[in-house]
C-alpha cells in the first residue's frame, strides 16, 4: 500500500504543475508581445518620421517657390514687357523646373505664359499654358482664364480652329465667368475663318445678352458695319 502511495506520489511529482506552466507560457506570450511591440514601436516611429520630413520638404519647397516668384515678378514689373521677359525668363525656367508640383511653381506656369505673351513670345506662352491648364482643370475660375488665354495665344499663332475650341469651352461651361469675351472672340475667330454670318451671330448674343459688358460697345460697332 506505502509503495501504491509511493509510486503514486512520484507520478503526480512528475507531472508538470498548472500553476507554473500557465505562468510560463504567459511570460513566452510577454516576450512574444514586447518583440511586437518594439517593432511595432519602430514601424510607427518610421512612418512618423517619414510623414515629418515629407511635410517640411513641401513645406520648404512652398517657401522657396513663392519666394522665387515673387522676386521673378518684381524684376519683371520694373521693365518693359520684351525686356522684363529677358530679365526673368531664367528665373522662371528654375522655378517651373525644380518646383512644379508646388502652388507657386503651378500658378508660375500661368504668370510665364502672360509674360511670353505680352512679348510676343507666342509659341513659349501656348506650352506653359497648356501645362498649366492640366494643373488647373478642377479649379473652374483659373481654368477659364486659362482657357481665353490659350484662346487669344491661338489667335496670335493664327491658329483660329483651335482658338474657337478653347473659347467655346468657356461659353459651354457652367460659369459666366469670361463669357463675354470668349463670345467675343469667337465672333472675330469666325469672321477671321470668313465666316461672317456665325461671327455676327456670336456678336449679337454678346450684345444681347451683356449689357454692362466691355465688348458691347465694340460688338455692336462691327454689327453696324455688316
Amino acid at each position: 500500500m506505502a509503495d501504491r502511495v509511493s509510486n503514486a506520489r512520484k507520478k503526480e511529482l512528475e507531472q508538470p504543475d498548472p500553476f507554473l506552466e500557465s505562468m510560463y507560457r504567459t511570460l513566452e506570450n510577454a516576450k512574444k508581445l514586447k518583440k511586437q511591440l518594439l517593432w511595432g514601436g519602430g514601424v510607427v516611429a518610421s512612418i512618423i518620421c517619414i510623414v515629418f520630413i515629407t511635410v517640411y520638404t513641401i513645406r520648404s519647397a512652398e517657401t522657396t517657390a513663392s519666394v522665387m516668384l515673387s522676386d521673378a515678378l518684381k524684376v519683371y514689373d520694373s521693365q518693359k514687357p520684351a525686356e522684363g521677359y529677358d530679365a526673368v525668363k531664367d528665373k522662371f525656367a528654375t522655378l517651373l523646373s525644380e518646383y512644379p508640383n508646388t502652388s507657386s511653381g503651378r500658378i508660375g506656369k500661368v504668370r510665364f505664359g502672360e509674360i511670353c505673351y505680352a512679348a510676343a513670345q507666342y509659341d513659349i506662352a501656348y506650352d506653359n499654358y497648356i501645362s498649366a491648364l492640366d494643373d488647373f482643370k478642377t479649379d473652374p475660375v483659373i481654368k477659364n482664364v486659362i482657357l481665353s488665354s490659350l484662346g487669344h495665344t491661338c489667335q496670335a499663332l493664327k491658329k483660329y480652329n483651335e482658338a474657337e475650341k478653347y473659347f467655346k469651352q468657356i461659353t459651354d461651361g457652367d460659369i459666366e465667368l469670361m463669357k463675354d469675351d470668349a463670345l467675343f472672340n469667337l465672333g472675330i475667330v469666325a469672321i477671321a475663318n470668313e465666316e461672317s454670318q456665325k461671327g455676327m451671330e456670336y456678336l449679337q448674343k454678346l450684345s444681347s445678352g451683356y449689357q454692362n459688358s466691355m465688348y458691347k460697345v465694340m460688338a455692336d460697332e462691327i454689327i453696324a458695319r455688316n
